[in-house]
């Protein structure tokens, strides 16, 4: 009886145990999502609905109410994924991705990814079917001397491969006076390629990561090529770069070049390279913690880009891209007087922020460790105004 007793005991204890932890659980997982649902979704009523997936992952489906008309599914667990929505901006308006930090543990939620990456109807450009061109995606910020150069680049390719090309210049919160749409807009000329402009108007330093993430998201080509824009790519290296593949049946690639600088110096450029657009997704995109201070965007990215061994890195060495130094307000790109002049002048007033490496040296340390990478992208305002 002695015996039988502690047994019982024990029994009941284990069952006391279970039924704390499970409802300790319930909620955790209650405040959990709660909290990204009151966090993200502040201004729209929500409704959160229970449902399981053939494996056993459990799912929270977020239906917002009012203007939101969207239904979408977060899936929570380790290394699972979640898909994020607007709130109804139409298409190309300033709008912000919702879905914001989550970390208990090790368990993250980072970015759902196919070729229909981070969309949420099925009317928008980056849900259409995507087409076999290249999307060149070309960063500015308060060069347009620069930026023009570059055009004419493109410009002076044969025909056949302009019409394969489409080129996305994503302006990184230039102030007025040097942003790409006024001096595009006055200094067009024949060209065969797509042309179109994203502009951040959200003022933030360093923005580097969230501007890529930008061109990604807005691409609709499977193939992309994030190009620096003070990196001038020779015809032979636009063609070489066209025949690449990107992903076949077991594996993705991404293709970096080799930089020849001004002074002859060559070697491996850390950024520019040609990816497939879903497995810069898959691989969980830049980290917007580390915008709005200096350094380790590369980094950060290639180190966890090469975390899966189905994710392949080729330095293609024998494929140069050039260097070069252009000062921002030139008579040889802006020919008109007027526009010369702004440009000078709003130059002269443009503050660059710190370089100093430091913070988010120590920001991807403590991340390497923990491993709670950030899956909230867009943290800005933008228009797609091309």
């Amino acid at each position: 009886m002695r015996c039988s007793g502690r047994v019982a005991r024990v029994i009941f204890g284990l069952l006391l145990v279970s039924v704390v932890v499970s409802t300790n659980m319930k909620l955790l997982l209650k405040l959990r999502w709660e909290d990204v649902v009151k966090e993200s979704w502040v201004e729209e009523p929500a409704r959160i609905r229970d449902s399981n997936m053939p494996d056993g992952r459990a799912t929270k489906t977020i239906e917002l109410q009012g203007d939101a008309n969207t239904k979408d599914t977060l899936l929570i667990g380790r290394r699972y994924s979640a898909k994020a929505c607007h709130l109804n901006p139409p298409w190309g308006t300033p709008s912000e991705w919702t879905v914001q930090n989550s970390c208990v543990g090790k368990d993250i939620l980072t970015p759902y990814t196919t070729a229909r990456h981070l969309t949420c109807d099925d009317d928008k450009p980056s849900d259409i079917s995507r087409s076999n061109g290249v999307t060149v995606a070309l960063l500015h910020f308060a060069n347009p001397s620069m930026l023009l150069r570059q055009l004419q680049s493109f410009a002076s390719y044969p025909m056949e491969v302009q019409k394969q090309l489409t080129i996305l210049v994503v302006d990184d919160g230039s102030p007025p006076g040097l942003r790409s749409i006024d001096y595009i807009a006055t200094s067009m000329y024949e060209s065969h390629f797509r042309l179109r402009i994203a502009q951040i108007t959200t003022n933030k330093a360093w923005n580097i990561g969230g501007a890529r993430n930008l061109a990604f998201h807005i691409a609709d080509t499977s193939k992309v090529f994030l190009l620096d824009l003070d990196m001038v790519v020779p015809l032979e290296t636009m063609q070489a770069l066209l025949t690449w593949e990107v992903r076949n049946a077991t594996h993705a690639m991404a293709h970096r070049f080799n930089r020849r600088k001004p002074s002859g110096k060559t070697g491996k450029h850390p950024a520019v390279a040609l990816m497939d657009a879903a497995a810069y997704w898959e691989s969980g995109g830049c980290d917007e913690d580390f915008c709005g201070r200096y350094g380790f965007t590369d980094v950060h990215f290639w180190k966890r880009w090469k975390a899966d061994e189905k994710r392949l890195l080729l330095d293609r060495m024998k494929q140069f891209i050039n260097e070069v130094d252009q000062i921002p307000c030139d008579e040889t790109y802006i020919t008109n007087p007027a526009t010369l002049q702004n440009c000078t002048d709003t130059l002269k007033t443009l503050k660059l922020p710190s370089k100093n490496r430091e913070p988010n040296r120590k920001l991807l340390q403590k991340k390497s460790i923990d491993g709670c990478w950030s899956n909230r992208y867009l943290r800005f305002q933008w228009v797609l105004q091309l």
